[in-house]
């Protein structure tokens, strides 16, 4: 009853893409509000929430069509996500600090293998395991970066966060390259070969232009002067020039915006770049992205497979929370606060969607098993996770509300 055919809006909302974006901010600020006053849940829930309702898969409202109008905006808005999620990355720090970056590493490599040893234990294959296992290891940037912000909170806890999110994001593309070899043990040999080269061109050349573009940046910005509004323009140019670049040439920008953030901040020795203050544009943006997000998700999928997905987020809690009291020492924290950290790191990164397109595209048996699994995932922890990573927030003293 809810087709876009028999939608009687349908044919009133013929919205070009800017039209299209002021429609969905408006419905996503009002629609968000309201969850947050009368539910008194998180802003980033009701924004998920509106998007559902309003989807294909409610009223129509924002069909297919309106969706696909705005999908620039979003691309924009994962790689202003991951652009600043890098500039907060301190490679030095992380050199310096070995056991953050060892506990890190470990906490993502112990994520892993307890989802892959939960899939495979639930009958999957376990090509299709390790996928899911390596997608299920990354924590959500856009998420953790909007809570820490609208908490402000600051903190051991929130910067370790933001640490560790960027690393298991990095860490879970390794991990992707652990599914393909697993589908070559599967008789895939040929196809898998072929998935893997494209994976690491995908991954060089992501990287490459982060670094060009990254390189770029400084001598700009030290022509420019320390300004700090047309400093602000030119990297977001840099940042929507890289976004488009990747799509153009079938890389990852989430890869190279985060190799863009990290590598403008590592690069730049004579400080040239200030720090950038995006955060007006990136909260547009964040709110548009969550009321996509809401809008794509299909509630059939989460029917089929909710239980599967909550034992999923439920291990994954109780392994990131071991993790972070077990190496809280290494990372300079106290027992309790190194259990806050494994709550913080609860949303899953939606952005993993992202890699099961890819799967789908070349794997149409597995794409198929998995695209169920993985929207179910990121519909319970989109939902859920704002709500733990806030109690996690809470709970480790550094918020200022």
């Amino acid at each position: 009853m809810f087709s876009e055919e028999h939608s009687w809006w349908a044919g009133a909302l013929t919205l070009d893409s800017l039209g299209a974006f002021g429609l969905v901010l408006a419905l996503g600020v009002l629609g968000g509000q309201l969850v947050h006053r009368v539910l008194h849940l998180p802003a980033l829930t009701g924004y998920l929430l509106t998007g559902l309702l309003l989807g294909p898969a409610g009223l129509n409202l924002l069909s297919r069509t309106v969706l696909g109008d705005i999908q620039l905006f979003v691309d924009l808005a994962l790689g202003l996500f991951l652009f600043e999620l890098g500039r907060r990355l301190d490679v030095r720090w992380l050199v310096h600090d070995r056991g953050l970056l060892w506990s890190s590493i470990l906490t993502s490599t112990l994520v892993f293998i307890a989802l892959l040893g939960l899939m495979m234990g639930l009958g999957l294959p376990s090509g299709l395991a390790s996928l899911a296992a390596a997608m299920g290891s990354a924590s959500s940037p856009p998420i953790l970066l909007h809570l820490i912000r609208e908490m402000r909170a600051e903190g051991q806890v929130s910067e370790r966060t933001l640490v560790f999110t960027a690393v298991n994001n990095l860490f879970a593309l390794v991990l992707f390259t652990a599914g393909i070899s697993a589908l070559q043990l599967a008789g895939e040999f040929a196809i898998a070969t072929t998935a893997f080269t494209d994976f690491l061109r995908l991954l060089a050349g992501s990287l490459g232009l982060g670094v060009v573009m990254a390189l770029l940046s400084i001598p700009l910005s030290r022509w420019l002067g320390r300004e700090a509004i047309t400093q602000n323009a030119l990297l977001l140019a840099l940042i929507a020039l890289t976004v488009g670049l990747s799509v153009k040439f079938s890389l990852s920008p989430l890869i190279a915006a985060l190799a863009l953030g990290c590598l403008s901040r590592v690069l730049d020795r004579g400080y040239n770049i200030i720090e950038p203050n995006l955060e007006g544009l990136g909260h547009i943006l964040f709110l548009v992205f969550f009321v996509y997000s809401g809008a794509v998700l299909v509630p059939e999928h989460f029917i089929a497979m909710w239980p599967v997905a909550l034992a999923f987020l439920g291990l994954r809690a109780v392994v990131l929370m071991g993790s972070g009291v077990a190496f809280s020492r290494w990372n300079g924290l106290s027992w309790r606060r190194g259990g806050c950290l494994g709550l913080t790191l609860f949303p899953v990164s939606s952005s993993t969607l992202l890699l099961m397109l890819h799967i789908g595209s070349l794997f149409p048996a597995f794409g198929a098993q998995l695209s169920g699994l993985m929207l179910a995932l990121v519909l319970c922890s989109d939902l859920l996770g704002p709500i733990v990573a806030r109690v996690g927030l809470i709970a480790s003293g550094e918020t200022r509300d």
